[in-house]
């Protein structure tokens, strides 16, 4: 920090463990490049709120809803990397402890979503809409993974609130699917069907198995 003083933030990796201390079966975010920016960031969080270190005095204020979400880190990252680059020591010097205790891991994958996206749209506004393209297509890759966890705790969505969400996403997703050229009919036609149509979510869950076994074994 002291060589760079146009670094406003930097950070080092870390590993996840479990409350016995054994590794968790799924890491953080790997990164690669020493120097990232604040569109990095935007797509996803990479940073560990144990391995970061911010530049004194950049922000001098935090925004009012920051109180309100209990996803304080990323916020706080963004809001330093407005006013430089982020900079990435290669190599583990902090381990994060996951538990269901956990103010994050232990929250459901559709939970962690919904907060998600209600910070992107906050931080969208923040930033002036300057990276709204971004926003828009991690939000779109959020809720398109949180309908797939939804559906497969709850394969048949039985119950109303968890089904209304579930149609909430589905109405996202399908009205953004235009802007991402990539995503295919057969991708719509799932995401339409866990949305609307309930009961075919068990057997779209075994076909789904299915073919992550047969992804495996080749």
């Amino acid at each position: 920090m002291e060589s760079h003083p146009d670094c406003a933030l930097c950070f080092h990796d870390a590993i996840r463990i479990d409350s016995d201390g054994r590794p968790h079966a799924s890491g953080l975010t790997e990164v690669s490049a020493a120097r990232l920016g604040i569109e990095d960031l935007l797509r996803e969080n990479f940073i560990s709120a144990c391995a970061v270190m911010y530049r004194w005095g950049l922000v001098e204020s935090l925004p009012d809803w920051w109180a309100d979400t209990w996803i304080g880190d990323w916020p706080l990252h963004i809001l330093h990397a407005q006013h430089g680059w982020i900079g990435h020591i290669s190599g583990s010097m902090a381990a994060y402890r996951v538990h269901p205790e956990g103010l994050w891991s232990g929250r459901s994958t559709p939970s962690r979503s919904d907060e998600v996206v209600k910070v992107q749209r906050l931080l969208d506004g923040m930033l002036g809409f300057r990276f709204h393209e971004i926003i828009e297509q991690s939000m779109f890759a959020g809720k398109y993974y949180a309908l797939a966890e939804r559906c497969r705790g709850s394969s048949a969505l039985g119950d109303t609130a968890e089904r209304a969400q579930a149609r909430h996403e589905a109405e996202y997703l399908l009205k953004h699917l235009r802007n991402r050229g990539e995503v295919s009919v057969l991708q719509a036609g799932v995401v339409a069907a866990q949305g609307f149509i309930p009961p075919l979510n068990p057997p779209i869950q075994v076909v789904k198995g299915f073919l992550r076994r047969r992804r495996r074994a080749v």
